[in-house]
């Protein structure tokens, strides 16, 4: 049996912090990013803390449907689809020791620390590779993020092609398993700590609950 001490440092912490170990048998990792399907259908940047939808779930959407399926209402309310500075940050994510700056029409990283796997962070596409789009600072177009588990590479091209266009990646019948999926980021949620006063209370409720049960013990 657990020492009642240790045992309720434990329960003030879990109750305090909300915490609970994650399962890690299937948690893949490349550089900060890590995704563990069996846990959460999100990427996590272990650096930043931001949160990604893998990239498998939403690949047959067009950028309309996107928008309407992260709207206020929408399934997927949570997310928004990556603004370019976001998506720089996913993208430095892969390799953290070369980070790229936000200046330049193409960048690239490779000789990863753990090789891309395809489908690693969700399958979008069947040619060895997986992508993701997002949203360019020039106005009405597409940046892309390529990862390319042969060469153990990840592109990223600020203007890939007009938002209109993207949508052509899943129109064609040619292009079934061939998907390029809006990176889409999830929106921070606050989560605050409960106030010293609850806090307290808590915590004499379980002391006395201690001393309630010695009492009864030495009757």
């Amino acid at each position: 049996m657990m020492p009642r001490k240790p045992l309720f440092t434990i329960l003030m912490l879990a109750l305090v912090t909300g915490y609970a170990l994650p399962a890690t048998a299937s948690l893949i990792t490349i550089g900060n990013l890590n995704y563990d399907a069996a846990v959460s259908p999100n990427i996590y940047n272990s650096q930043t803390g931001t949160q990604y939808l893998n990239l498998g779930t939403a690949k047959s959407w067009t950028y309309a449907k996107t928008v309407a399926e992260t709207a206020a209402g929408g399934d997927y309310s949570q997310y928004h689809i990556a603004s370019q500075t976001e998506a720089y940050t996913f993208y430095n994510a892969f390799a953290p020791s070369t980070l790229a700056v936000d200046t330049l029409a193409v960048q690239s990283h490779q000789g990863n620390v753990t090789p891309y796997l395809e489908g690693a962070f969700g399958a979008n596409h069947d040619q060895n590779a997986d992508y993701a789009l997002f949203l360019s600072d020039t106005g009405g177009t597409a940046g892309l993020i390529t990862m390319i588990s042969s060469l153990n590479r990840v592109f990223m091209s600020e203007d890939y092609r007009t938002i209109a266009i993207t949508d052509a990646d899943h129109a064609a019948p040619a292009n079934t398993n061939r998907h390029i999926t809006w990176l889409l980021v999830a929106d921070p949620v606050d989560q605050e700590l409960p106030s010293p006063a609850p806090i307290a209370l808590i915590a004499l409720g379980l002391l006395g609950l201690g001393v309630s049960r010695r009492k009864s013990a030495s009757r």
